[in-house]
């Protein structure tokens, strides 16, 4: 208790030296107030890496850091989703955005498929089951009267020489008419809105998949991991920008039946620390008002309203020159929480 009785014979006797030497008092807190400025404007810096308010020596923290040494993939990722028209469509965009992305190192440690590339393309059919194997195997071999002559010919002659085989075929009892119906209704559609100038898209695997598996196929996945610049508000941004911007130069739009979508952790902090700037001015001036008016109908005096506020904005002055001297440097997360608050 004896440190409150002194605080409380302190405190009045402070004011009662402001009050007889009102205008020393102003001076130095204006020459405190300037010197606190002019430190932070000096020295000023801000993180948006959220992981340095807790020491890394805790244990769980250790604990942290070995498992990201152990799976560097799976911390700070980019997640970006692929859709595509046809699974044609969505493995090419795949392809040629993981080889553009692999190519920047001063944006990515790592870019991967997750799946998909050339290894699943040569031993995918390893990881299925003995059905799934054997269900492939037979559809392929079903469907080689229309495979083998675009295979020898992937042009349209060839496309028409299939349509004849499988003509040829029905007329001699050796492919049923049913089996010519998804295919031909198919390549009629994609015909009729190329006639009519409209788009439209038409794939091979779709025709001999599954609608589930082919479905399935339209989705693909690239992780990358970003190189983080925690300097900026949005420590990922310019990795994700640079993604945007590569799937536009490489045509990989919507009006090419491609969609690029970004998830993950990278961006989903990013998005989240963006919040604190999202109309920063007017939050503030809507602040200051509502601080004014409440003091005015608190005390009616504009003299005591102008201290009180000149009081706030030298206290917040002051306390961020004792922030930076104390920790270096400001985190983003202390920002958002004095918003919240």
């Amino acid at each position: 208790m004896m440190w409150r009785t002194t605080a409380y014979g302190l405190f009045p006797r402070l004011a009662a030296i402001a009050c007889r030497k009102p205008l020393i008092v102003v001076a130095l807190s204006a020459l405190l107030v300037i010197g606190s400025l002019m430190f932070s404007t000096a020295k000023f810096d801000l993180t948006a890496d959220s992981d340095a308010l807790i020491s890394s020596k805790v244990p769980w923290r250790l604990n942290e850091q070995r498992m990201e040494e152990a799976f560097p993939g799976n911390t700070d990722a980019i997640l970006v989703v692929i859709d595509g028209a046809t699974p044609e469509l969505a493995e090419h965009a795949a392809q040629q955005l993981d080889d553009r992305l692999s190519s920047v190192p001063a944006h990515f440690h790592r870019v991967s498929r997750l799946d998909g590339g050339a290894f699943f393309a040569r031993e995918g059919l390893m990881f299925g089951s003995r059905a799934d194997v054997a269900k492939a195997t037979r559809d392929m071999v079903a469907a080689q009267p229309l495979l083998g002559p675009l295979a020898a010919d992937p042009s349209l002659r060839g496309v028409a020489g299939a349509i004849a085989g499988m003509a040829n075929g029905v007329t001699d009892g050796t492919v049923t008419l049913d089996r010519l119906d998804r295919p031909m209704a198919a390549m009629a559609r994609a015909f009729d809105a190329s006639a009519n100038g409209k788009a439209d898209y038409f794939s091979w695997q779709d025709m001999l998949l599954r609608p589930k598996d082919a479905a399935l196929l339209r989705r693909q996945l690239i992780l990358a991991r970003p190189v983080l610049d925690y300097s900026n508000l949005k420590p990922g941004g310019p990795a994700s920008d640079f993604i945007r911007n590569q799937a536009v130069a490489l045509g990989l739009t919507p009006a090419h039946g491609v969609t690029i979508r970004l998830s993950g952790q990278s961006p989903l902090s990013d998005e989240e620390f963006g919040s604190v700037v999202d109309r920063a001015w007017l939050i503030a001036i809507a602040m200051v008002v509502a601080m004014t008016a409440t003091l005015w109908f608190a005390v009616r005096s504009a003299k005591i309203v102008a201290a009180v506020m000149l009081t706030t904005f030298a206290g917040l002055v002051v306390t961020t020159a004792l922030g930076l001297a104390m920790v270096g440097r400001l985190n983003l997360i202390s920002v958002l929480s004095s918003r919240c608050s």
